[in-house]
């Protein structure tokens, strides 16, 4: 979203473009967990005071917290961030999900990472596989606690609410000391340069030592991230074993991949919700034809 340039007194005289333009900061912010005041002031074409201004107002309405040379999602938006990832892109999540369960071997001990990716790739492994599921994920958890038969370990340390992750030097320490089959890693923003980053450090953190302490390292995300940055890099494509993404990623973005990753799986999204949305179309048209005799 962009609005035009009105410079720093036209923001303090205009209300009504202030508030249209703070709310498209909210957005950004809320949407990407974490922004600079350079890129706010780029995109939305102001200056950077201008920007400092209104990160300053939304941060009094708790809606998110200045950092230096930027802002992050505050707790609230990020609680609101979560509900919304839930949906978003969901049959391409279900597509990964399917893709990265295939990858999974009876009786292997795997690492998973949080978020709602990977809350749908434990949902679609296979019950009856006798495999060890190991994450730092509220989300992965619930998704795991109706399949007795897998075993869960719940890495402990200290609860972030909004993001749903369990957090801290407990989580590393432990991480340090096991050995698994596969790392499932999940991110924010997979770059144009290959790098791979996340807007939670504390996450980032844990998804590095969850690389180290397996075997096998997997990166799972839909094709929406890619050619994005976020704030901590934590790793680089060519660092994994396998990149799992959904069939409808770019073509040009797949054959920028291909130069980078060591091995790339497409997982194909399903037909299922664009069959639901023609049947409901033809539904309609053959009522409307109805109602014309």
């Amino acid at each position: 979203m962009s609005t035009p340039d009105i410079g720093e007194q036209g923001a303090d005289k205009s209300w009504v473009l202030s508030e249209v333009r703070r709310k498209a900061i909210a957005e950004i912010v809320l949407q990407e967990g974490t922004v600079s005041t350079t890129n706010l002031s780029r995109r939305l074409k102001v200056s950077e005071m201008t920007i400092r201004r209104d990160l300053k107002k939304l941060e009094e309405l708790g809606i998110l917290k200045r950092t230096f040379g930027g802002a992050i999602a505050t707790g609230r938006s990020e609680d609101v961030a979560v509900s919304q990832r839930a949906v978003q892109n969901r049959e391409k999540k279900e597509a990964i999900a399917r893709a990265c369960a295939a990858l999974v071997q009876p009786g292997e001990i795997l690492l998973m990472d949080a978020g709602t990716t990977m809350a749908a790739c434990a949902a679609a492994l296979p019950e009856e596989s006798g495999i060890l599921v190991v994450t730092n994920g509220i989300m992965v958890v619930n998704s795991l606690l109706s399949k007795t038969g897998i075993q869960v370990y719940v890495l402990g340390g200290t609860l972030e609410l909004a993001p749903q992750l369990i957090t801290g030097i407990s989580v590393i320490e432990k991480l340090r000391s096991l050995h698994a089959d596969k790392a499932f890693i999940t991110s924010s923003a997979l770059g144009e340069d290959g790098s791979v980053s996340d807007a939670n450090i504390h996450q980032s953190e844990i998804k590095r030592y969850m690389m180290q302490a397996a075997s096998q390292r997997i990166l799972a995300l839909d094709s929406s991230k890619i050619g994005h940055h976020s704030l901590n890099r934590f790793a680089h494509v060519a660092d994994f074993d396998i990149l799992v993404v959904d069939g409808q990623i770019a073509p040009e973005q797949l054959e920028r991949l291909r130069h980078e990753a060591k091995r790339i799986i497409l997982a194909p999204v399903t037909a299922g919700a664009l069959a639901t949305v023609v049947k409901k179309s033809l539904a309609a048209e053959e009522s409307a034809f109805s109602n014309k005799d």
